[in-house]
């Protein structure tokens, strides 16, 4: 009766440690999620900060211009965002669409840009870029 009792307890056990580990599994997803909505949502209020740059600028004819060097250095925090955003979620289709959108309003300095050549950015990243760029 006793070994009856012990091999219940032991199923009850693994049977809640799976269970347990559902919910980890679920709750570490939810938070790599919950971490990609808020680093999306800090890009969304840059681009509220600068609605002039959210659409893309062309690079001007006439050099040392102020408004197009912040522009590149708003390009640059879209991309940081969007690395920790892959970063977050992986290879989810969702995320890749919306950053796909948002990437092709910048291709133009996203094309020059010379980080994509020295690979600084999250291969994951770099792979979307690429696609951007190759159906441009």
């Amino acid at each position: 009766m006793l070994s009856t009792f012990a091999s219940i307890a032991t199923i009850i056990a693994a049977v809640l440690a799976i269970f347990a580990v559902k919910i980890a599994v679920k709750q570490i997803r939810l938070s790599k999620t919950q971490s990609a909505i808020s680093l999306y949502q800090q890009y969304l209020e840059l681009c509220t900060q600068y609605p002039r740059f959210a659409r893309g600028m062309n690079k001007p004819i006439k050099r040392n211009c102020n408004q197009y060097e912040q522009y590149l250095w708003f390009v640059a925090s879209m991309l940081h965002c969007f690395e920790q955003v892959v970063l977050s979620v992986g290879d989810d289709p969702q995320w890749q669409n919306t950053i796909k959108s948002q990437l092709k309003k910048h291709i133009k300095a996203i094309s020059v840009s010379g980080s994509l050549s020295r690979d600084e950015w999250e291969k994951s990243l770099l792979v979307l870029i690429k696609e951007v760029t190759n159906q441009e």
